[in-house]
């Protein structure tokens, strides 16, 4: 039988051999320059991390890969701005992510970032002992917190925050997940305004698409809680930059 040729992007030799060692009915081929890498045989492509990937996406070789290819794995979370994607799902190519493979690090940084609000770590980091602080710490016991996106991260900021004593409010998109010990509601995106001004803490952890865009806006804005604490570990075109600037203006 022929074994199938498998390109890497971005995978050192090391990784590499590796990779080979452990899949051993395939062939790994390494592009160091993809530019000038002229061998289509391959059937799937790997990409190593987000560079790499653009590497490939924004190369004159691009369309020319997609010829005989039958999967790409594509080494990030979000895939959302690559609008040429689509062309992939018409011609019958199985795209992969990985979606799941930093979850654990992004919830432990949404914590990370909280604490540093309701303790001022961050003053205490820039100024150390040189300033003044006349800063009480807050609590984050019986704190009420929504988590707008309850997906894979969703989920991992809700165990960490309910071990901190939080009332945990969950936001979901799709479908309404069963009830369990760690959320006290489970709220749609139509209803899930009305509830905005009883949160201490709002953190959102949802993907960028058309619905989620610019979720905090000018109407919604008005609808938060005087000196909630606001925290986004998703795209950044979910907050509208331009209230967040007057916000803190005023």
């Amino acid at each position: 039988l022929m074994k199938k040729k498998i390109l890497l992007i971005g995978f050192n030799k090391q990784k590499i051999n590796l990779i080979q060692k452990k899949v051993k009915n395939c062939i790994f081929l390494n592009a160091t320059n993809i530019n000038k890498f002229k061998d289509i045989s391959f059937e799937a492509i790997i990409t190593y991390n987000r560079r790499n990937f653009e590497k490939l996406y924004y190369s004159k070789n691009f369309n020319h890969f997609l010829e005989k290819i039958k999967w790409i794995h594509i080494g990030v979370s979000g895939i959302e701005k690559y609008a040429n994607l689509k062309k992939f799902l018409k011609k019958k190519i199985t795209i992969t992510t990985a979606n799941k493979l930093h979850l654990n690090q992004i919830a432990d940084h949404a914590i990370g970032l909280l604490l540093s609000v309701t303790r001022n770590l961050h003053f205490v980091s820039k100024y150390g002992f040189k300033k003044k602080f006349e800063y009480l710490p807050k609590s984050l016991s019986d704190k009420k917190l929504m988590i707008i996106g309850y997906g894979n991260i969703g989920k991992q900021i809700a165990k960490r925050a309910y071990g901190f004593g939080m009332k945990i409010n969950a936001v979901t998109l799709n479908s309404k997940p069963k009830k369990n010990r760690i959320i006290e509601n489970f709220l749609s995106y139509r209803s899930y305004q009305s509830y905005l001004k009883f949160m201490d803490i709002i953190i959102f952890s949802l993907p960028l698409n058309l619905k989620s865009s610019e979720m905090y806006n000018f109407k919604t804005a008005k609808k938060y809680k005087k000196g909630v604490i606001l925290i986004n570990i998703s795209r950044g075109e979910i907050v509208s930059e331009n209230v967040i600037y007057k916000n803190l203006k005023n």
